[in-house]
């Protein structure tokens, strides 16, 4: 589980950056979908 966990941060920076975009696009999508829901 570590090694697992390390290697994903080891991720190179131009690939880090479009990793945490796409997190916080999924992110807004469950805020939207947690909006509609309540």
């Amino acid at each position: 589980m570590e090694r697992v966990v390390t290697l994903r941060f080891v991720i190179p920076y131009k690939n880090q950056r479009k990793y945490l975009q796409i997190n916080y696009n999924l992110i807004l999508m469950l805020l939207i979908i947690g909006l509609m829901v309540l």
